[in-house]
């Protein structure tokens, strides 16, 4: 019996599928959707370049974002550290920004990245929200999601 539920432990644990290679450095265009929250300097349609450093421990992902992104998301944010897991061609990474406050209304600006990695290519969304205390005084804040497009390129990898 004891062999028999090993056996059957070790098909399941083979069913899911391992993670993709997502490591590198990858070059990012991204494209800004409706400006639901109000931010002051977002444009619809807007493009943008940026560069991110995945880097991956088994399942595990860190998207570090370089640049002048970086010093944005430091300043308006407060971090440009993703962090996430991945399943498969899949990654999802969250990155945590400041707490505030704006008089009962308490809130975590939070970034939200969705991804597929097919061969080099990485096309996915990020979604920035704030995470709040669900008072009514966070108004918009408690409902409003910005998103942004991407598709970015890291070099080939050797076969």
């Amino acid at each position: 019996m004891r062999a028999l539920v090993c056996s059957f432990a070790c098909l399941l644990a083979s069913c899911g599928s391992s993670p993709a290679d997502f490591a590198g450095t990858y070059t990012i265009n991204l494209t800004n959707g409706a400006n639901e929250c109000g931010v002051m300097g977002w444009t619809v349609g807007e493009t943008s370049t940026s560069t991110i450093v995945i880097t991956q421990r088994e399942a595990e992902a860190t998207v570090d974002v370089q640049g002048l992104a970086r010093t944005y998301l430091d300043v308006v944010v407060g971090a440009h550290t993703f962090q996430g897991t991945i399943s498969g061609d899949h990654v999802d990474a969250t990155l945590t920004g400041r707490a505030g406050s704006e008089g009962s209304c308490a809130y975590t600006l939070m970034i939200d990245l969705s991804a597929d990695l097919e061969g080099d290519l990485l096309t996915g969304e990020l979604r920035w929200y704030a995470r709040t205390n669900g008072l009514p005084e966070c108004g918009v804040y408690n409902t409003c999601t910005n998103r942004q497009a991407f598709n970015g390129t890291r070099p080939p990898r050797g076969g």
